[in-house]
């Protein structure tokens, strides 16, 4: 009896110090995912996992590791597990859902998507999702509105947030640049971003990207950039110096001015940007008087928002957030406000090919409407973003790493072949928009495009300019 009693106890003592053990590794990977640490993260959530694959807790986080850190091979094993246990957070079937479509497994997706609507009836991705294997239909296919080109100029690394400055091409990158890369990014292992210089943003031109001159450049993030009309001030993103409240350094939004023969001078922080919230992306409206960006400031509909504040002289006006039509609960990314009033910007949250879509939105009053995926080939099942365009709307540049490209991530050269026809289809006596009406366009040669409407009733065909057509509803 004595014996089974010092057993018993030294089983209690065991089991007490595996919790521990477990506990401590999940705390060190919550430390690790705070700092962004996402590879870092995922190994000490594993552990934890390993020791006790029943730890629910430890396995969502594991999940969320994985998928931070771009691994959706196992972040779709970790999924698959949560999706059939009953215990875990119903939000995890939405992630699983979008794994399975970054993975092209659309019909998998689509399963997932079902199961997480009936589980958060009330959730605004459940609307967005359902029926979304027929959503996807017409966006899946090759629309031939543009033609995409990856761009010779970029590296084996990363290249984002391209910009016009002045008819140059801007971008930021942590290519190393032919030198010993004295800074490291913790979350990457690689280089910090710094933001670069393509003397023409012509397609004839090939030439190799400088780095932007001044003080504008850091040893931390530096970019993406959007420049005024007129050359000589910028808005970048940058990794603050002093950490936040939490102990971490955010991101915020910075302004330089250009001076001929100096270049830019040292970035000074916008008064509304602060460390306890990120603060990137952003966007110049063609006369400077709106800014739009990111945050993550409370308050928000989801991860990030896009906001809008108003400048005041130098300064600049209380953020305002763009509101539910254009926000999800999920993360919406890199804004561009073209030189015609529309908003194009990517989300994770809304219907699209997986990962990172671009969508589109029209100029109505102080508000978008009509928002849109651009479809294939500007998406795919893969991460699509950093849309912008020239003055003529028909030749820009976005942002992907689907494969095939040169380096993680690449700056694709886009040019448009046709052109959006957008319209809201709805009832002519009750004035409801209707959903799934199936819109034809016939040209004079017999050539035919449809689309059915959305849930909403609005639709957008991509037209050859200058042909007529004739346009049916039914």
């Amino acid at each position: 009896m004595k014996n089974a009693k010092q057993f018993l106890t030294a089983l209690t003592l065991l089991l007490a110090t595996v919790a521990i053990a477990q506990g401590d590794l999940v705390k060190r990977g919550d430390k690790a995912m705070h700092g962004y640490h996402f590879d870092r993260a995922a190994s000490l959530y594993k552990k934890a996992v390993d020791q006790d694959p029943k730890n629910v807790v430890a396995l969502e986080k594991l999940g969320t590791a994985f998928r931070m850190a771009g691994d959706f091979i196992s972040a779709e094993a970790i999924y698959k597990l949560l999706f059939a246990n009953p215990v875990a957070n119903p939000v995890t079937k939405f992630y699983y859902g979008q794994i399975l479509s970054i993975n092209g497994k659309y019909k998998e997706a689509d399963t997932a998507f079902q199961a997480y609507a009936a589980a958060m009836p009330n959730d605004s991705r459940s609307v967005e999702f359902r029926n979304y294997l027929d959503k996807i239909r017409s966006i899946a296919q090759d629309n031939k509105a543009y033609e995409l080109t990856n761009m010779p100029e970029n590296s084996e690394l990363s290249e984002i947030g391209p910009a016009y400055w002045l008819g140059q091409l801007t971008f930021s990158s942590n290519r190393s640049n032919g030198s010993a890369v004295k800074h490291v990014d913790m979350w990457s292992g690689k280089g910090y971003y710094d933001i670069y210089v393509l003397q023409s943003a012509d397609k004839a031109v090939v030439m190799e990207p400088a780095k932007a001159k001044g003080k504008i450049n850091s040893r931390l993030n530096d970019g993406p950039a959007t420049y005024s009309a007129d050359g000589t001030e910028a808005i970048l993103t940058r990794t603050a110096k002093k950490k936040g409240p939490d102990g971490y350094k955010k991101l915020g939004l910075y302004r330089a001015v250009w001076t001929d023969g100096k270049g830019w001078g040292k970035p000074q922080l916008l008064s509304f940007s602060n460390s306890s919230s990120n603060f990137a992306h952003p966007s110049l409206s063609k006369d400077g008087k709106l800014l739009y960006f990111i945050s993550d400031m409370p308050g928000g509909f989801g991860e990030t928002d896009i906001y809008v504040s108003v400048r005041n002289g130098n300064d600049w006006e209380a953020p305002v957030n763009l509101g539910k039509d254009i926000n999800t609960s999920g993360s919406e990314m890199f804004p561009f406000i073209s030189t015609d009033g529309m908003l194009y910007f990517a989300s994770d949250s809304r219907v699209g090919l997986g990962g990172l879509d671009i969508y589109a939105a029209d100029a109505n009053g102080n508000k978008f409407s009509n928002i849109r995926n651009l479809g294939a080939p500007v998406n795919t099942n893969a991460d699509d973003f950093g849309f912008i365009n020239d003055d003529t709307q028909k030749n820009g540049f976005i942002v992907s790493n689907r494969p095939g490209g040169l380096g993680s991530d690449d700056i694709y050269r886009f040019v448009k072949k046709a052109e959006s026809v957008c319209g809201t289809v709805a009832d002519a006596k009750t004035k409801k928009e209707l959903e799934n009406v199936t819109i034809t366009a016939i040209g004079a040669d017999g050539a035919k495009s449809g689309i059915k409407t959305n849930l909403k009733g609005n639709f957008c065909l991509q037209l050859t300019p200058e042909k007529d057509y004739k346009i049916t509803a039914e």
